[in-house]
């Protein structure tokens, strides 16, 4: 899966292992050098993303995870789906 993108599910979870939520992530690399990374994800309206920036773990379907700062919303996608942004802190997990 090493690329300079990713789009794929993503499960967004709290430092303990807690899940906060899952959807559908769109992740690229935005510094070659220090392996930075950021994105978004889609999830559903009404998400504990949707207000918050919280410093979690995304995991890619691999189980792969990486620390990142994530939220809060950036777009209304539709009638039930936000987008929330996803900035890497560890080096890209894909």
């Amino acid at each position: 899966m090493a690329g300079d993108t990713y789009t794929g599910r993503a499960r967004v979870l709290d430092r303990a292992g807690m899940l906060l939520d899952v959807g559908k992530a769109e992740l690229q690399v935005t510094d070659v050098e220090t392996a930075g990374w950021a994105g978004s994800v889609s999830v559903f309206k009404g998400s504990c993303l949707e207000a918050k920036s919280l410093t979690s773990l995304v995991e890619l379907a691999d189980g792969t995870r990486a620390l990142a700062q994530v939220g809060p919303k950036t777009a209304n996608l539709s009638d039930d789906l936000i987008r929330v942004r996803i900035v890497g802190i560890d080096p890209k997990p894909f």
